[in-house]
Protein backbone atom coordinates (compact mmCIF):
# COMPACT_ATOMS: atom_id res chain seq x y z
CA UNK A 1 0.00 0.00 0.00
CA UNK A 2 1.52 3.57 -1.00
CA UNK A 3 1.60 5.65 1.95
CA UNK A 4 1.04 9.76 0.41
CA UNK A 5 3.02 12.34 2.19
CA UNK A 6 0.82 14.93 3.46
CA UNK A 7 1.36 18.85 1.70
CA UNK A 8 1.74 21.66 3.56
CA UNK A 9 -0.02 25.00 2.69
CA UNK A 10 2.03 27.88 1.90
CA UNK A 11 -0.26 30.90 2.99
CA UNK A 12 -1.46 33.75 0.87
CA UNK A 13 -0.95 37.07 1.44
CA UNK A 14 -4.65 37.96 0.65
CA UNK A 15 -8.02 36.77 -0.66
CA UNK A 16 -7.19 38.04 -4.56
CA UNK A 17 -4.09 38.78 -6.20
CA UNK A 18 -3.03 41.89 -6.77
CA UNK A 19 -4.58 43.68 -10.25
CA UNK A 20 -1.80 44.72 -12.89
CA UNK A 21 0.73 43.53 -10.38
CA UNK A 22 2.87 40.91 -9.77
CA UNK A 23 3.43 38.37 -6.26
CA UNK A 24 5.73 36.31 -5.30
CA UNK A 25 6.03 32.72 -4.69
CA UNK A 26 8.42 31.04 -2.74
CA UNK A 27 8.08 27.81 -4.02
CA UNK A 28 9.97 24.77 -2.32
CA UNK A 29 8.80 22.23 -4.66
CA UNK A 30 10.82 21.14 -7.65
CA UNK A 31 7.54 20.16 -9.58
CA UNK A 32 4.47 21.92 -10.11
CA UNK A 33 1.07 21.41 -11.20
CA UNK A 34 -1.22 24.58 -11.69
CA UNK A 35 -4.92 24.52 -11.73
CA UNK A 36 -7.40 26.66 -12.85
CA UNK A 37 -11.18 27.22 -12.22
CA UNK A 38 -14.21 29.16 -12.31
CA UNK A 39 -14.61 30.61 -8.41
CA UNK A 40 -18.35 30.50 -8.81
CA UNK A 41 -21.11 29.72 -11.50
CA UNK A 42 -19.68 28.85 -14.72
CA UNK A 43 -20.83 32.10 -16.55
CA UNK A 44 -18.19 32.55 -20.06
CA UNK A 45 -14.88 33.73 -17.86
CA UNK A 46 -12.31 34.01 -21.12
CA UNK A 47 -8.54 34.10 -19.81
CA UNK A 48 -4.87 34.51 -21.65
CA UNK A 49 -2.82 32.35 -19.90
CA UNK A 50 1.08 33.26 -20.31
CA UNK A 51 3.53 31.41 -18.93
CA UNK A 52 7.15 32.01 -18.51
CA UNK A 53 8.67 29.98 -21.36
CA UNK A 54 6.29 31.75 -23.52
CA UNK A 55 3.68 29.55 -24.30
CA UNK A 56 0.23 30.95 -24.63
CA UNK A 57 -3.50 29.34 -23.97
CA UNK A 58 -6.72 31.01 -24.23
CA UNK A 59 -8.78 29.39 -21.87
CA UNK A 60 -13.03 29.05 -21.12
CA UNK A 61 -13.32 28.77 -17.30
CA UNK A 62 -15.10 25.85 -16.21
CA UNK A 63 -16.58 24.83 -12.82
CA UNK A 64 -13.70 21.61 -12.66
CA UNK A 65 -10.38 22.18 -12.64
CA UNK A 66 -8.51 22.29 -15.70
CA UNK A 67 -4.34 21.65 -15.82
CA UNK A 68 -2.37 25.07 -17.20
CA UNK A 69 1.40 23.58 -16.43
CA UNK A 70 2.55 20.40 -14.90
CA UNK A 71 6.38 19.86 -14.86
CA UNK A 72 9.58 21.57 -12.98
CA UNK A 73 8.88 24.87 -11.15
CA UNK A 74 12.28 26.27 -12.51
CA UNK A 75 10.94 25.95 -15.65
CA UNK A 76 7.49 27.76 -15.88
CA UNK A 77 9.48 30.45 -13.68
CA UNK A 78 5.95 32.74 -13.44
CA UNK A 79 2.51 32.47 -14.96
CA UNK A 80 0.41 35.71 -16.14
CA UNK A 81 -3.42 35.58 -16.09
CA UNK A 82 -5.29 37.90 -18.00
CA UNK A 83 -8.67 38.65 -18.19
CA UNK A 84 -9.98 38.66 -22.24
CA UNK A 85 -13.76 39.53 -20.85
CA UNK A 86 -15.69 38.85 -17.80
CA UNK A 87 -18.51 36.72 -18.72
CA UNK A 88 -21.92 37.20 -18.15
CA UNK A 89 -21.51 38.00 -14.51
CA UNK A 90 -18.60 40.78 -13.60
CA UNK A 91 -15.75 40.10 -12.85
CA UNK A 92 -13.77 37.83 -14.11
CA UNK A 93 -13.23 35.65 -11.23
CA UNK A 94 -10.90 31.86 -10.58
CA UNK A 95 -9.40 29.79 -8.49
CA UNK A 96 -5.65 28.72 -8.93
CA UNK A 97 -4.35 26.03 -7.40
CA UNK A 98 -0.29 25.39 -7.44
CA UNK A 99 0.14 21.80 -6.46
CA UNK A 100 4.17 20.06 -5.65
CA UNK A 101 5.08 17.35 -4.57
CA UNK A 102 5.87 19.01 -0.79
CA UNK A 103 3.73 21.83 -0.67
CA UNK A 104 0.09 23.31 -2.29
CA UNK A 105 -0.92 26.70 -2.74
CA UNK A 106 -4.77 28.06 -3.62
CA UNK A 107 -5.59 31.90 -4.47
CA UNK A 108 -8.20 33.55 -6.55
CA UNK A 109 -7.79 36.32 -9.28
CA UNK A 110 -10.92 38.86 -9.36
CA UNK A 111 -10.21 40.66 -12.45
CA UNK A 112 -11.85 43.31 -15.17
CA UNK A 113 -11.37 43.02 -18.84
CA UNK A 114 -7.83 43.61 -19.71
CA UNK A 115 -6.62 43.42 -16.20
CA UNK A 116 -3.97 41.26 -15.48
CA UNK A 117 -1.67 39.62 -12.29
CA UNK A 118 1.49 37.49 -12.44
CA UNK A 119 2.95 34.98 -9.63
CA UNK A 120 6.63 34.29 -10.03
CA UNK A 121 7.90 31.27 -8.44
CA UNK A 122 11.21 32.00 -6.29
CA UNK A 123 13.21 29.03 -4.65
Amino acid sequence: MEVRKKRKRIKSKGPYLPVNDSENLKWPSDSITVYISDSFEEDGDSILITQGNGHQDTIKLLSSKHIVYSGRAEELKNIKVSALNEGEMAPNTMIIFFIGESHWYRTETNLRKGEWTIITLNK
